[in-house]
């Protein structure tokens, strides 16, 4: 693992170089990309600027952001008293030092701003995605390869490829792992689409990560809390740099990735729409007359990443404690054991929004989450979950020819009974029992009779197509 850092640092270092720069503008697609540190001194600019005209309103949220970020960092020192986060801790004492030296409130300001656009924006580097996706065959290549972007996402695609560059474009997938950004960017790369901006918590940037998903075009978002009930958001001039940076993204028309529910889901079902973002975009939209387009993505795992951890977190239990790297090869393994470890990406047609005819933004939310949903694809092991909790006794046992039963109930109304109509549903049993029996969640007692080991994860598969019987 420390042999992979290292290169990863190494590859870090050459991609800055020119050479590398030069070959990466020829080569990528996207064309024109957004400068972090032009990006920063807009914001800085913008929140400065803007924050109050009234002196004394602008000195009670200087001192206030001021000691929102001193309690938050107290706060973190404590949590990080061990040894081997001293230098993050050195590097905290700093900040407060610098905190405590600022009197006016322009310099609060300003201070506050440009510390949290650094950390918060995106430090794209083509040349270095260019290298990672290649090493990212190398690396997970059973992953890599799963990825399948489905026939119907073909006219959308050719859509999209008339409109990016040209309008503002937001990639809205349905979020079960924090895994899913590399099978979207994996998807997306393969049809010739521009790499988007991707919104990521501020819980992925650790270790590898760090340093990784800024190059990787990743927008950090801190959604925890800074203390009590307390939001980052809730903090003036946090969320007017999220504002601002937003804005230049959008007004520089680059593709944008986040998840409408927010977070993952714990229990496998879609979760309800979160507006945030929705209502920053449809304000960007009336403020600015100009025109964006939407694209629901449906993701649908036969494996799913983190199955088991989404689990225990429903227990209480802390999860993503891995880094990216660290997190995609321990996949890599449980990949490596299944059958089949297909990963479908459903690309669905931009929908436009004009300045004209802006939409309610929970009517809006809810037509993206039911596109999504319709849209994804069933793998074995969600139909093979459906079955099992269909036709499982009493004691949680269930025997084959119940699930072919079942299954094949649910085919017929669907297929014309032809000759590969058996194939198929063998194959499909065959690959979700294989899937279960290798993560523990079922077993085999006597012939083609199973017992349910781990029922919260045959309903949290069951749970990710819920939504079809509704």
């Amino acid at each position: 693992m420390k042999n992979v850092f290292a290169i990863l640092e190494k590859i870090l270092k050459i991609t800055k170089s020119k050479p590398a720069t030069f070959i990466a503008n020829l080569l990528f697609l996207n064309k024109s990309r957004i400068k972090k540190d032009e990006a920063v001194k807009y914001v800085v600019e913008n929140v400065t600027n803007n924050i109050f005209n009234s002196t004394l309103k602008k000195v009670f949220l200087a001192e206030e952001c001021k000691l929102m970020q001193k309690y938050y960092i107290k706060n973190q020192i404590k949590k990080l008293s061990s040894k081997k986060y001293k230098k993050i801790v050195d590097e905290y004492k700093k900040q407060l030092e610098t905190l405590d030296s600022l009197d006016s409130s322009e310099e609060i300001i300003k201070y506050l701003a440009k510390y949290y656009a650094e950390d918060m924006a995106a430090d794209f580097d083509p040349a270095f995605l260019m290298v990672f996706r290649e090493l990212a065959r190398l690396l997970f290549p059973k992953m890599f390869y799963s990825v399948k972007v489905t026939s119907k996402s073909r006219r959308a695609i050719e859509q999209i490829k008339k409109i990016q560059g040209k309008y503002p474009i937001f990639f809205i997938p349905n979020h079960i792992s924090n895994s899913d950004h590399l099978p979207f960017c994996v998807a997306l790369n393969k049809s010739g689409i521009f790499h988007p901006v991707i919104v990521a918590g501020a819980n992925l940037y650790r270790g590898a990560s760090k340093a990784l998903l800024p190059k990787l075009n990743c927008y950090k978002l801190q959604r925890d809390y800074i203390y009590g009930d307390i939001k980052w958001l809730s903090n003036p001039i946090y969320n007017l740099v999220f504002k601002y940076y937003n804005k230049y993204l959008w007004s520089k028309n680059e593709p944008f990735l986040f998840y409408i529910e927010g977070t993952r889901t714990r229990t496998g079902k879609i979760l309800p729409p979160k507006l945030g973002f929705l209502k920053e975009i449809l304000n960007f939209v009336k403020e600015e007359e100009k025109i964006v387009y939407f694209v629901p993505i449906s993701l649908s795992y036969t494996a799913v990443p983190e199955d088991e951890e989404l689990v225990d977190s429903l227990k209480g239990k802390k999860i993503s404690e891995r880094d990216l790297i660290t997190q995609h090869l321990h996949l890599e393994k449980v990949y490596g054991m299944v059958k089949d470890s297909s990963i479908y990406v459903n690309i669905s047609r931009p929908i436009q929004v004009i300045p004209e005819d802006i939409p309610k933004p929970n009517d809006f939310a809810m037509k993206i989450i039911n596109i999504i949903s319709k849209n994804i694809v069933i793998t074995p092991t969600y139909h093979i979950a459906n079955a099992i909790m269909e036709v499982k006794d009493k004691d949680n046992v269930f025997e084959l020819d119940s699930i072919r039963n079942y299954l094949g109930g649910i085919y017929l109304n669907k297929l014309k009974l032809n000759y590969n109509f058996l194939i198929l549903l063998e194959k499909e049993i065959s690959i979700g029992i294989d899937v279960f029996i290798k993560k523990n969640a079922i077993k085999l007692i006597e012939k083609e009779r199973y017992q349910i080991i781990k029922k919260e994860l045959i309903e949290q598969y069951f749970n990710r197509i819920v939504h079809f019987k509704q």
